[in-house]
């Protein structure tokens, strides 16, 4: 067990950490950095004139809709193109180093790709209404490594998953309906997007789905979240974004290149938590069905308090590695639309 030492000392754990339940892209003319200070795209009226649009004319015409609103964004979106540009521009470079060969260059084939980075998140947000709403089957879902991850739950055991603002979070539903129906307890920064908020709680029908806000966490939520996981719960949390403010509780770890910072707080809390803690990365592939990747990432996370930041670099490093994996894999699919790397 963690003494009461330990659990004191990491009550700003959640300053490191930041999740939100939607990738972040700036308003157009939106020019300020940092992930926090985006304005949002998805407005309180826009997303409900896009869950009104997707209830009464389906999910086939909303996506049409989405081809001029992504060339809108980006046109007039100046901090959201060069975030996606920037990007675009590090996976080429990685890849070339990886192959041997020259990276593209050509201006006119990245706004393109751009473009369709932008569409991809659009359809990203698009297709959470279809996950809230009940309509991405489990018949769309085609998993891999899953036995683990199934094995401990139906043991009765609880675990952590972590993931990040690649793929399609909303999936972890049909994640859930696999393993059995596992209550997910998902702690996300919530104030970021109060709009986004609003509408999934009245969209949202699966009472297994648990949103808990990031912002106050401490001792009490803490011993919330051994309970979810001793009663054989999942607790979920994303990996990639820094807490607004909290540059402290972040570590530079190299990123397609050069370091970026990373939140040190969920890899805390995990380690916190202690049970196994599992990878969890959903990808939409080119059918439109989905691809949800499994990995058991630890038996248990150990953070020795006498080395810590040396063991965090070490447990931080092998996530970031895995994600850069799969953002080469699915370059389209990162969902960070501000400079990462500053």
């Amino acid at each position: 067990m963690v003494d009461s030492g330990d659990t004191q000392s990491d009550n700003s754990a959640n300053k490191g950490y930041a999740s939100s339940n939607e990738g972040t892209v700036g308003s157009a003319g939106d020019s300020k950095g940092g992930w926090a200070g985006r304005r949002e795209l998805s407005s309180r009226i826009w997303l409900r004139l896009l869950r009104r649009v997707y209830r009464s004319l389906g999910r086939k015409t909303c996506g049409i809709l989405l081809y001029p609103i992504s060339l809108y964004f980006l046109l007039f979106a100046r901090v959201v193109r060069h975030a996606s540009l920037d990007f675009q521009a590090r996976v080429d470079v990685a890849l070339a180093s990886e192959s041997g060969a020259q990276p593209r260059v050509s201006c006119t084939p990245n706004l393109i790709r751009s473009y369709f980075h932008i569409l991809e998140f659009a359809r990203c947000v698009l297709d959470k209404f279809a996950g809230w709403q009940g309509d991405i089957r489990r018949s769309e879902v085609v998993f891999h490594g899953k036995q683990e991850l199934r094995a401990l739950i139906d043991a009765g055991k609880g675990a952590v998953l972590l993931s990040a603002h690649v793929g399609n979070t909303e999936i972890l539903r049909a994640v859930a309906t696999e393993l059995g129906g596992v209550a997910v307890n998902a702690l996300m920064y919530t104030a970021h997007n109060p709009a986004f908020n609003e509408i999934l709680d009245e969209a949202v029908r699966d009472p297994t789905l648990r949103v808990i806000p990031s912002e106050n966490f401490g001792p009490e939520m803490l011993g919330q979240l051994r309970d979810c996981v001793g009663r054989g719960e999942i607790v979920a949390m994303l990996g990639d974004r820094v807490m607004p403010g909290s540059p402290e509780k972040s570590i530079p770890v190299p990123f397609l290149g050069e370091n970026a910072m990373f939140p040190a707080g969920p890899f805390i809390v995990a380690s916190l938590l202690e049970c196994p803690v599992f990878l969890v990365f959903c990808f939409r592939l080119k059918d439109g069905s989905y691809e949800a990747n499994i990995e058991s990432f630890a038996p248990r996370l150990e953070l020795p308090r006498a080395r810590r930041a040396e063991a965090l670099k070490v447990v931080m490093g092998k996530f970031v590695s895995r994600l850069e994996v799969y953002c080469k894999k699915y370059p389209l699919q990162w969902f960070n639309f501000f400079p990462f790397w500053e």
